[in-house]
């Protein structure tokens, strides 16, 4: 089971008092799933065969890919 994720970021100074912060992270970036286990009931007809995959929900490992971007103003 794996998931690669990858962030960037850029600072850049506006003024002396304010800064400009840029930031994006995509989660799962090759869109990886990660199974979950195969059918072990042997009176089913689906007996061996993954048909899911761990995670459904909006966060967390086997999720399908996610890009999310932040643009914050410090000062």
């Amino acid at each position: 089971m794996w998931e690669s994720s990858l962030a960037v970021s850029k600072r850049t100074r506006l003024t002396e008092r304010f800064t400009l912060n840029f930031r994006a992270e995509a989660f799962n970036v090759f869109n990886h799933p990660n199974y979950a286990k195969p059918n072990s009931n042997f009176s089913s007809g689906a007996f061996g065969l993954i048909t899911t995959i761990l995670n459904t929900g909006p966060t967390g490992t086997g999720g399908t890919r996610k890009i999310e971007g932040m643009l914050r103003l410090e000062f």
